[in-house]
Order: C-alpha cells, then sequence, then structure tokens
C-alpha cells in the first residue's frame, strides 16, 4: 500500500476501467478519513497563513468600528432603496388596477355572452363575434400582464443596479476637479516654506505640507550640523578658549636628562617584542634557508604511491547508494521491457464480461412516431402601441390590438429640485472630520483616509533601551511618516530617538541618551 498521485488515481477509475483490491487500498491511503482523530497541522490549508494574518486588537477595533460605519451607510441605502421600491411599487398597483378593470369588462362580456347563448340561433355569429373579442381582450390582458412582469423585473434591476446606471459623471456632481485615483495614488503638489512656521487649523494641504517640508528639511540640516549649531561658548562649560596654550613659554615640571644623553645595553629592559640578540645567533639565522621556499616540482612528499597507469579491478571498487554494479543479463533484461509512460490503448480491452455488439441491437426499442411540427408566433408592437402577430405555420394570426395605457401625469422635476439633491450630496462628502481626538496624544481623521496623529508619551523603555508607542488610531498599513522631536531641559545637547520598528497600530524607538527624556512625535498617512 502506498500515497499515488491524483493524475495515477484518476488513470485507475477510468471509465471501463476495474481497479484492483489494490489500487482501492493505495486510493483509500492517499486520503485522509473523516475517523482519523489527528490530522497534521501542515496538512490543514491555509492554517498557517490564517495564524500569521490574525488581527491585532487595536486592528481588530478599527475593523469593527469601519463595519458599524459601512452598516450604517448600508441602512441608509436601503431606506433610500425601499423608498424608491415602494413608489414603483405603486405605479404597478396601478397597472394591477388597470387590470381588474379590465377583467370586469371580460366578465361583463361573458355575461353577455351567456345571455345571447340563450337567444335565437339566428345570433349564433354575433356571440362568435364576441367570443373573438373576449379572446383578443384576454391576449391584451396577458400580454400587459407580461409588460407590467417585465417593467417590474427591470425596476428591480435598476434599483439594484449601482453601477451609476445613468452615467452621471463627476463634473455633473461638482466634482470635476477631484482627481480619479486612489488615497495612497494622490500625488500632492508643494513648495517649501520660506521660513519655520506653526500649523494653521483649515490651511490647504499644500501649505501644510509645504511648512511639514520646511520643517523635515530644517531637523534634518539641524542632525546632520557638527559645527555647534547652538552656539555653545567655552564659557557656557567652564572651559579656556580654544586657542590658548603654553607652548614656547613653559616646559612641563620634572626631572629630565640632557638631549644629548645615551644608554647602555645593561641600562634597556627588554620584553617579548624588544630583544637583544648575539652575533653568533645573527650569524646562523642568516646562513638558513627562507622561510617560503619549498621544494615543488624537485621532490614529491615521502609515501607508498602507485603508477599513473595503474587501474582497478570490480572487486577492488566499494559501491554505495548511488553507485552499483550490474550484470549483463539484468542489463538485457531492462533493456527487453516495455517504458514506464507505455499503455494498451486502442490495442486491448480491459478485462471484464461485455456483451456482442450483434447484441446490443436487441437492447433498442421501436422508433416512436413522429410529432407535428407546431407553429411560432411572433408578437409585434409598433410605436403607437398596436399589438400585431405572425407565424411561421400559415395560420390566422389574431386581430391587431392597441395595448397603450392611458398616458401618465407630466412629471415636475425643476433645477432647483436637482441642486438641492447634488447640494447634500456634495455636503454630505466635504473634507470634515470623520473622527477625532483634540488630545494631548490625539488624532484627526478625515472623509477620505488622510490621517494626522501626533503624541508626548511617558517613558517606559525597556532593559534594551527600546519603547513601544500605540498609535490613537491604527493606519491601514505601514506607509506613513514619522517626525520625532526632543523634550529635554538640558540647553547644551539634544535627545534624539531612531525609529527602529513599524506597524499598523505601532511603533517603536530607541534612545541615544541614558535620561530618558520625553519627546513629541507626529505620523500622517492613510487610516
Amino acid at each position: 500500500m502506498a500515497i499515488r498521485t491524483i493524475a495515477q488515481l484518476k488513470a485507475w477509475f477510468r471509465r471501463g476501467k476495474y481497479p484492483t483490491e489494490e489500487q482501492f487500498a493505495d486510493w483509500l491511503d492517499s486520503y485522509v478519513h473523516k475517523e482519523e482523530s489527528i490530522i497534521p497541522v501542515i496538512q490543514v490549508e491555509g492554517l498557517a497563513e490564517q495564524l500569521n494574518s490574525k488581527y491585532v486588537a487595536s486592528e481588530g477595533h478599527e475593523l469593527e468600528r469601519q463595519h458599524i460605519e459601512l452598516k450604517g451607510d448600508y441602512e441608509t441605502h436601503r431606506k433610500t432603496s425601499d423608498e424608491r421600491f415602494d413608489n414603483i411599487s405603486g405605479c404597478i398597483e396601478d397597472l394591477e388596477t388597470e387590470n381588474e378593470r379590465q377583467q370586469t369588462e371580460i366578465d361583463s362580456l361573458n355575461a353577455e355572452v351567456e345571455v345571447i347563448h340563450t337567444k335565437d340561433s339566428s345570433q349564433d355569429k354575433e356571440i362568435s363575434a364576441l367570443h373573438d373579442t373576449d379572446r383578443d381582450q384576454q391576449m391584451s390582458i396577458d400580454s400587459l400582464d407580461g409588460r407590467a412582469d417585465t417593467l417590474e423585473l427591470g425596476i428591480r434591476m435598476h434599483v439594484s443596479d449601482t453601477d451609476n446606471p445613468h452615467r452621471v459623471d463627476k463634473s455633473q456632481v461638482g466634482l470635476g476637479n477631484v482627481p480619479n485615483v486612489a488615497t495612497n495614488d494622490q500625488t500632492p503638489t508643494y513648495t517649501a516654506a520660506p521660513s519655520l512656521t506653526d500649523l494653521s487649523s483649515g490651511e490647504k494641504l499644500s501649505s501644510a505640507f509645504g511648512k511639514l517640508m520646511k520643517a523635515v528639511s530644517s531637523l534634518i540640516s539641524h542632525i546632520s550640523s557638527r559645527d555647534n549649531p547652538h552656539q555653545v561658548t567655552a564659557t557656557q562649560v567652564g572651559a579656556s578658549p580654544s586657542g590658548h596654550n603654553h607652548d614656547s613659554t613653559y616646559q612641563p615640571k620634572g626631572n629630565y636628562a640632557p638631549a644629548t644623553h645615551t644608554h647602555t645595553a645593561a641600562q634597556v629592559t627588554g620584553d617579548a617584542s624588544h630583544r637583544f640578540v648575539t652575533d653568533a645567533e645573527k650569524s646562523a639565522w642568516n646562513s638558513k634557508a627562507d622561510g617560503s621556499h619549498n621544494h615543488d616540482s624537485t621532490y614529491q612528499p615521502k609515501g607508498n604511491y602507485a603508477p599513473a597507469t595503474h587501474t582497478h579491478t570490480a572487486a577492488q571498487v566499494t559501491g554505495d547508494a548511488s553507485h552499483r554494479f550490474v550484470t549483463d543479463a539484468e542489463k538485457s533484461a531492462w533493456n527487453s521491457k516495455a517504458g514506464g509512460s507505455h499503455n494498451h490503448d486502442s490495442v486491448y480491452q480491459p478485462k471484464g464480461d461485455y456483451l456482442l455488439s450483434s447484441q446490443l441491437q436487441d437492447l433498442k426499442g421501436d422508433k416512436g412516431d413522429k410529432g407535428d411540427k407546431g407553429a411560432v408566433f411572433t408578437p409585434v408592437v409598433d410605436s403607437s402601441g398596436n399589438l400585431t402577430w405572425s407565424n411561421n405555420g400559415g395560420l390566422t394570426n389574431p386581430a391587431a390590438v392597441n395595448i397603450r395605457g392611458p398616458k401618465g401625469s407630466d412629471a415636475t422635476v425643476t433645477k432647483a429640485a436637482i441642486e438641492a439633491v447634488l447640494t447634500g450630496v456634495i455636503n454630505s462628502h466635504k473634507h470634515e472630520a470623520l473622527s477625532k481626538r483634540l488630545v494631548e496624544n490625539g488624532y484627526y481623521r478625515f472623509h477620505d483616509g488622510f490621517l494626522i496623529q501626533w503624541g508626548h508619551p511617558s517613558d517606559n523603555q525597556d532593559a534594551y533601551g527600546v519603547q513601544t508607542i500605540y498609535f490613537p488610531h491604527s493606519f491601514v498599513d505601514t506607509s506613513y511618516s514619522i517626525l520625532t522631536t526632543a523634550d529635554s531641559s538640558y540647553q547644551t545637547y539634544y535627545v534624539g530617538r531612531t525609529i527602529c520598528n513599524k506597524s499598523a497600530g505601532s511603533f517603536k524607538v530607541s534612545a541615544n541618551q541614558k535620561n530618558k527624556e520625553r519627546f513629541f512625535w507626529i505620523a500622517v498617512g492613510k487610516g
């Protein structure tokens, strides 16, 4: 028994095949039975991806909030659709009322027919004409019912069509200047502000980004400056002027030997890197060979060698799993075997009991009688509402009938009404805050997903000097930008923070000072 591939199993169980007991056993061994209590985790499709993609708590809360928001939007849309459907239902009810009226007329005609049937046989012709009229009106009613069903279906499809069935474009609703791109694909243009200024509430994005560009550029320039950007003086740090010295005036205090003094060898104490040698040692070393000399091309390392032309018998060779000797008989037997992909299609028939082709004739039933060919009637309605018929069987067509209903009242849609609706749509999409929290650690989120956050966290560094900052509101991904600055009482240096890890709900910073001063941060992205 063994595990087989899907292709091999399918080949065993094709039509006309007769799988063996061993093949059935291999088929069962190739799959996991429901009665088996343990299934390896690696065989559960998508389990690793599902576990790796679990939301963090903050992302789950944000997803729940978005779900509630979408549910509210759906309820609003459903209410609007229900109102429109109620209006359509009113139109359908009017059609049904007209249908009932015509049905009443038909019932009245049927009553007249019954009276005529009781009269003299001379009125049979008139009765026949009334029957024709009754049939035509019934056809008209059936046609109206079909049109009503078609109209109702078209109305329902129109109500459920959310793909802009009237082809309203952005210029018609006053959104001609809004780019048709995703939020992350927008490319706002801006110019750096001429000087460092504070952000103002309500100012244009181009102006705000210009101020941020100036602030970031100034910060980068300040951080990279090694020319004393804060103009710290020697007096401020209690030091003498940088240019002063005592050269050519004093010599450090102490006992000095004359500049021309010498030492004997006995006065010198050697160490591992400084040893005296004798003339005899120098002479002996000078007579030795160089340390890099060798005997290549001159001598062969000492040992027992076989001649370069030597050979080995098969008995002297030790085989392994990848190197085995075979006999001529084995090679001949293998060469005579069929290829691994061979089959007997078109040569043999799968083993089994079959009926003879001549026996199949007895299994056929008697041929049935051919049925009459029917005629196809095709309706046509002209622009005046006249319904006429044609058929392909040469039969008499029903009489023409006008199916147009009474004209409805003219609509009174004014320009002011349209502008009022569009104004409501535009006002509902103004760039007001979708949500916000204006506190020390807060955020401001717009309808288009633009999110700006800020904070002033307290120190909670771990043993390695790393601090985790959790956002008041999660971003959709890690494509946001962060700017940090110090909050320090020291005037002679600044305390910086280095971003060492980012996620949608938090980021990590490491301190480059041991004083653990607080800092300010601001982040901008899509939330």
